[in-house]
């Protein structure tokens, strides 16, 4: 008799699980509902538009629109929103999907009629923006300078180009600038991988002169990836410079969190460089995003 309440436990366990997996797979989304919806999206597509998915775990969209400007997150902060005129918000009718992101964009902006393919939804969200992108430094990986500065006196150009990023001459496998998605803090982030250089080393990176415009402001954040956040040994400096002017100075501590910053850039067109720096770079996967926008 003492058997069968742990018998009974194993059953409803079992049938639970059998219950779960019939609901997950009868709201999977067919493959060829995603490559509908994306073939729609790039034909309704414009420059300035902001691609968003929900839910932020499923590949797929990535997958078909990763070359466009693409937010998957956990949850969708206003800030994310500065300078897009609209946003295309793909929805996928999956176990766990919410409409927090539809309600947040509803508030900013007025929706379009909504495109159903299968259990994907397509709307977009016009915007009255007060500001306008100019400028993206995932989208610009190609047109950057990378230095590396180390501290046994050695400088020398990180000048390979490859899928995406620019290699630098010693421990290239992490030592290198190029667009990455990470997650820091709990969100799938996109980002310019700038791990810091061994100590007294100093990495630095020239942006475009594209990036430069006057009195526009630069935002962006920055963290540590969840691949090795709990085992980074000390914080990371970010300098950022117009010229000789320092702009700012941060020192992004050990840790998972996600800073933000934003800052005004002068009146007149001078070169823009970030250095990166810390005392010890150990599983420091570090994570920078940069945006120039323009007040309309």
């Amino acid at each position: 008799m003492k058997r069968w309440p742990h018998l009974l436990v194993v059953l409803v366990a079992v049938g639970a699980s059998l219950v779960l997996s019939f609901v997950r797979l009868s709201r999977r989304v067919d493959e060829r509902d995603l490559d509908a919806a994306a073939q729609a999206l790039r034909t309704e597509y414009r420059d300035g538009d902001l691609v968003v998915v929900t839910p932020y775990y499923i590949s797929g969209p990535r997958e078909r629109l990763g070359d466009l400007p693409l937010l998957s997150p956990r949850q969708l902060d206003a800030a994310d929103l500065r300078g897009y005129a609209r946003v295309q918000l793909l929805e996928l009718d999956v176990t766990g999907a919410t409409s927090a992101f539809r309600e947040l964009l509803s508030v900013q902006a007025q929706a379009q009629p909504t495109a159903t393919f299968g259990r994907v939804r397509l709307t977009t969200f016009v915007r009255i923006p007060s500001e306008r992108r100019r400028f993206d430094l995932g989208e610009q990986v190609a047109a950057l300078q990378v230095t590396a500065h180390y501290a046994d006196g050695l400088v020398a150009r990180c000048d390979k180009f490859e899928r995406d990023r620019w290699l630098c001459p010693r421990d290239s496998s992490w030592s290198y600038v190029g667009r990455e998605v990470v997650e820091i803090d709990d969100d799938p982030r996109a980002c310019v991988w700038l791990h810091p250089l061994p100590k007294g080393g100093e990495l630095r990176v020239v942006l475009p002169d594209i990036a430069f415009v006057p009195n526009a402001h630069l935002i962006g954040g920055m963290g540590f990836a969840a691949s090795g956040a709990k085992r980074v040994q000390a914080p990371v400096q970010v300098r950022l410079f117009a010229g000789e002017q320092e702009l700012m100075r941060r020192e992004h501590p050990a840790g998972s969190s996600y800073t933000r910053y934003d800052v005004v850039l002068p009146a007149e067109p001078v070169p823009l460089t970030l250095m990166v720096t810390s005392e010890n770079n150990g599983a420091a996967h570090f994570c920078l995003s940069l945006s120039t926008v323009e007040a309309l």
